[in-house]
């Protein structure tokens, strides 16, 4: 079963997984019934989006956490780009105003369904700590298939984009993740 978009039941109401109880209060979700988390109920994963850049020079971070069977990650991206592909025009008005996007967005959410999104991230780093793992590529490969899940999301809607597809690229190399 691949990654799905999903709302954690909040902390008054039963998860049928042990895996998922422990990734709630390891992740401190469920707190609001708003928390929601991209999940792979299969192989025990989920990524949460915790938080984003609030000052000009890191408006453009997003700041995560990843738990599978291996480890739990905390990890920092920085977003390069937005396409949206598929909906008449989204090219060349994003392309002139890249700052529209989410207002882009709204205005042709019925076109969404049908359009496909790529998102292209810079790994700035993984935060190493007590409980906290660096990830080993299968892992990293997990990770950017939440990411995609996840990037298909918009608002409160789960299931926004048709498709999404990730491209992951190491800060320290430049190259392809």
């Amino acid at each position: 079963m691949p990654f799905k978009n999903e709302y954690v039941p909040t902390l008054d109401q039963a998860i049928d997984s042990t895996f998922f109880t422990a990734a709630r209060d390891t992740l401190r979700m469920g707190h609001s019934k708003y928390d929601h988390w991209t999940i792979d109920r299969d192989l025990d994963m989920v990524l949460v989006h915790t938080g984003s850049g609030r000052e000009p020079e890191s408006a453009s971070q997003e700041y995560w956490q990843f738990i599978d069977t291996k480890g739990h990650y905390d990890f920092t991206t920085e977003e390069l780009s937005r396409l949206v592909i598929g909906i008449k025009d989204a090219e060349q008005h994003l392309e002139r105003f890249p700052q529209n996007f989410w207002d882009f967005v709204r205005q042709n959410k019925q076109s969404l369904k049908q359009a496909e999104v790529t998102i292209t991230y810079r790994l700035l780093h993984f935060w190493a700590g007590t409980g906290k793992s660096i990830p080993d590529q299968g892992s990293l490969s997990f990770i950017r298939e939440a990411l995609c899940e996840y990037g298909r999301r918009h608002i409160f809607d789960q299931e926004a984009f048709a498709s999404c597809e990730v491209t992951l690229i190491d800060s320290r190399t430049g190259r392809k993740i």
